[in-house]
């Protein structure tokens, strides 16, 4: 009495130890099924086996349960399986894990799912298991070794999750009995609960993931609608504002705070932008061009609009939603691109302007040097033949003026006069700005020189002279161009950059209308201008800004509104000589009868080069026709010892010539004249064989000299 009394208070333990197991697992799921199969084969059999009534239970047990599926649709998995024996389990794990068995096919499972009530087989032998399981059940079960069998439903509610099946393999063991049937089903019940509860916080789990999800996704698209830039807002259908993004804010000119429920769409919307409410009633989506109203400042915002209708669960119209893009910024480009796509046809025409004043200078100019050897020193037209070649060289800096502000000169840095420089641009601007600007020269002080492009130079000064006219804005004023030598002394930071040494410091002041703090920030920014669309491109001074550092010089602006600007340039001085000129008489560049072929489009200007050189004591065989020229050549390739031809001509270019000339004979010296010499043109010049390019118009002394080297 007292050994059965001791069995059976270790059993309670045990089973009261099971229980909690089966709690404290509830919370996950996959360790439940596994707990369960190991403490109901430890308390009441040799081996046990979990089967869920669920395809997919095993692994997502968050999913409905497939009770109620047809039976011959049913599967029972093999959730757990565990024995006593490790090698058993083992064994047994490796054959059956996760197999899914059809319902139908196993007379044993189906009469438990179907009566809902535990089955007992205490005494079975291989014959009737194979009556019990299906073929392909027998298969995987006949190995086990089976002497009795139990299985009790596991049931949720009305639910029928599954079977326990319990297994006694050991030879000559006791057989599964009435007390071993009545444990087995308070464990089945308790293990039913615990399952269901499993699955029930793993759905939940599930779903609690899937709303975080949710939300965190939520949040994201959120926070990607108010940091974007586009105007992103919603209305009811009664054109209450129901949200505009931090975006609609900003290009609306609304406060953060501002309170949404005291706008209308009417408030910021124009009649046209209205009228779209029964286009989208109508047809649920509008796309265009559109316009938005300036909170403050009332300016109509052109916007290119994406706008649909909100719909409920149901189906019904709620509201508005729109999407509009600022277009301020495109169309301000696209005009700045218009801008610059007419300088630059300005630039192509002062260019094709120049070449043609440059053929007619160089015919004045040469003729004024022919004249001049004729007459010789003292003659009475002497004088005025000098005053007419000044008068044509003064024209050719203008026309090297032209150029440079269209950018159209080659870059190359010399010995640069500031002062000479200034002297130049000043007279140009004289003649182009209103007659009630004063225009103020300051260079009495003895700046250094410095190393720097003429051209650039020039550039830089017009521009600074013609936005200081600009900002008069047609009133009488005044603009002070000075320049002066300095020393700095101070760090960089004192200086706008500037390490410590000699400067040539050039200002040019106006007192203009000035400019604020906002506009000074962008002044030299690409494209930035304050000008009326149509005068400026915005240009001029990132241009300036660059030209300054590409001298390694630094460029500071003072300026308040109402109180004009100031731009103070510092260049560094140049220590070096400068380019040594020492001109030779034209008698020292005389020729000895060599043969020349000049070629050039104006017959007045082939005509006067011939009369030069043959003075010189060259021959001289001209033409105006390129065609002509090279047939020339082709009838006597060693008849010529030197050809000049222009570049600009109809036809084939100069540099087309020289290819051609180098095709009938190689060894041909070659003199390219061009009036618009740029890097390019001396790039392809290089590539034809061009042995030099000389700038037209030329003088006497240059010709001779260019035409004696060659022939050396």
């Amino acid at each position: 009495m007292g050994a059965n009394t001791e069995r059976s208070d270790g059993r309670l333990f045990a089973l009261s130890e099971t229980m909690r197991a089966f709690a404290e697992a509830t919370v996950d799921f996959q360790r439940l099924v596994r707990i369960v199969a190991e403490r109901v084969a430890f308390l009441i059999g040799d081996g046990c086996a979990l089967l869920l009534l669920s395809e997919d239970l095993s692994e997502d047990p968050s999913q409905d349960l497939s009770g109620g599926l047809p039976e011959t649709q049913q599967r029972l998995t093999v959730s757990a399986i565990h024995f006593r024996d490790p090698a058993e389990s083992a064994a047994a794990k490796s054959r059956f894990g996760g197999v899914k068995l059809r319902l139908d096919q196993s007379v044993l499972a189906m009469e438990v799912v179907r009566s809902r009530r535990p089955a007992l087989r205490a005494h079975i032998d291989l014959e009737a298991l194979e009556r019990e399981c299906s073929p392909e059940g027998f298969g995987l079960v006949s190995g086990l070794g089976i002497r009795s069998l139990l299985s009790v439903p596991l049931e949720s509610g009305d639910h029928m999750l599954g079977i326990l099946s319990l297994m006694r393999t050991r030879a000559g063991g006791p057989a599964y009995t009435d007390d071993d049937l009545a444990i087995a089903r308070n464990l089945g019940e308790h293990a039913a609960l615990a399952l269901s509860n499993a699955m029930l916080l793993q759905k939940l789990q599930a779903e609690l993931r899937e709303r975080v999800r949710a939300q965190e996704q939520a949040s994201r698209f959120i926070s990607l609608i108010q940091n974007s830039d586009e105007f992103i807002a919603m209305a009811g259908l009664d054109g209450e504002v129901l949200f505009i993004n931090e975006g609609g804010h900003r290009m609306l000119g609304l406060e953060p705070d501002h309170d949404l429920k005291k706008l209308r769409l009417r408030d910021f919307h124009t009649d046209d932008g209205l009228k779209r409410a029964e286009i989208l009633r109508a047809h649920g989506r509008w796309r265009g061009q559109g316009q938005l109203r300036h909170h403050r400042t009332g300016e109509l915002i052109d916007t290119q609009v994406s706008s649909f209708l909100m719909r409920g669960a149901n189906g019904e119209p709620i509201g508005f939603a729109t999407v509009q893009h600022d277009m301020r910024e495109t169309k301000r480009l696209e005009a700045q691109l218009k801008q610059a796509q007419k300088m630059e046809a300005i630039g192509t025409l002062a260019g094709g302007i120049a070449h043609d004043f440059n053929n007619i200078l160089g015919a004045i100019l040469g003729n004024v040097e022919l004249a001049r050897m004729v007459v010789g020193p003292g003659h009475a037209v002497l004088e005025e033949l000098t005053e007419i070649g000044q008068a044509g060289l003064r024209a050719t800096g203008l026309i090297k003026q032209i150029l440079a502000f269209s950018r159209r000169r080659e870059t190359t840095k010399r010995m640069v006069r500031l002062a000479e420089v200034i002297q130049e641009v000043t007279g140009l601007l004289r003649s182009t700005i209103s007659t009630n600007v004063e225009l103020l020269i300051s260079t009495k002080d003895a700046a250094p020189n410095i190393l720097a492009d003429a051209n650039q130079i020039h550039q830089i000064l017009l521009n600074l002279c013609t936005n200081a006219w600009h900002a008069l804005e047609g009133s009488a004023g005044r603009i002070e161009v000075t320049l002066q030598s300095v020393v700095v002394d101070g760090g960089p930071s004192a200086n706008g950059g500037a390490a410590p040494g000699r400067y040539a410091r050039l200002v040019v002041t106006d007192n203009g209308k000035g400019m604020d703090d906002a506009t000074l920030e962008r002044i030299f920014d690409p494209f930035f201008t304050t000008k009326e669309p149509g005068i400026g491109t915005g240009l001029g001074l990132s241009v300036v800004h660059g030209i300054v550092k590409e001298h390694n010089g630094t460029i500071s602006v003072t300026s308040a509104p109402g109180a004009g600007a100031t731009f103070a340039i510092l260049f560094p001085e140049y220590a070096g000589e400068a380019e040594a000129s020492t001109p030779r008489a034209r008698e020292a560049y005389r020729g000895s009868g060599e043969h020349v072929l000049f070629l050039d489009d104006e017959e007045a200007l082939v005509r006067l080069a011939k009369r030069l050189l043959e003075r010189l004591g060259y021959r001289v065989t001209g033409f105006h026709d390129a065609q002509q020229a090279l047939a020339s050549v082709r009838d006597d390739p060693a008849g010529f010892d030197l050809a000049i031809t222009d570049f600009n001509m109809p036809g084939l270019s100069g540099v087309q010539v020289a290819e051609l000339l180098h095709m009938i004979r190689p060894d041909l010296p070659v003199i390219l004249t061009s009036g618009n010499i740029s890097d390019d043109l001396r790039e392809s010049a290089a590539h034809a064989g061009v042995d030099h390019v000389l700038h037209k118009p030329s003088t006497a002394e240059e010709l001779a000299e260019v035409v004696h080297r060659c022939l050396s």
